[in-house]
């Protein structure tokens, strides 16, 4: 009597099956993930400023010396230690940047800057009340807000769609 062997595996035609699953599923994930993407990176974008002043405010109140945040065309920017407390850089002063906004997200719609320097003191306020939106090329934007009194940055998120 001659017994069987089945070997174990798969067909040709559940493999094929199963490749037409993942297809179908990466080709309705695709879109969503790159929007997500990014919507990330202004979220990211927003961070990075929002933590460039932080920083400036808290190492002008560790310090004692007035911080700069000098902005350039919105897309780039400076932090400053304004060591002889003038206001602008003057030549010798420790500086860190330039620090650059990713691609595809630029500032917009600025308000309250009546120079290019922000200055942070060190009792933990801000010599002007800015604000100014980061927007990203799907028309997501999120709105930051520098409120003098306290040196401390407002961010509200707002996408495309209304939500926030």
């Amino acid at each position: 009597m001659r017994t069987s062997r089945r070997q174990a595996g798969f067909t040709l035609v559940e493999m094929m099956v199963v490749m037409l699953v993942i297809g179908i599923t990466l080709a309705a994930s695709v879109p969503s993930f790159s929007r997500y993407m990014r919507s990330s990176n202004l979220d990211s974008a927003s961070k990075q400023v929002e933590g460039a002043f932080k920083l400036a405010r808290q190492q002008a109140i560790a310090e004692g010396v007035p911080y700069l945040i000098l902005w350039s065309n919105y897309t780039w920017y400076y932090i400053i230690r304004d060591t002889d407390r003038n206001g602008l850089y003057t030549s010798g002063e420790p500086y860190e940047g330039p620090y650059y906004l990713p691609k595809g997200i630029w500032a917009t719609e600025s308000a309250g800057f009546t120079s290019s320097y922000v200055s942070l003191f060190p009792n933990g306020t801000a010599s002007a009340g800015v604000s100014f939106n980061l927007t990203n090329q799907q028309g997501n934007v999120i709105s930051m807000t520098l409120l003098p009194p306290t040196g401390q940055m407002l961010v509200d998120k707002e996408f495309g769609n209304g939500t926030t």
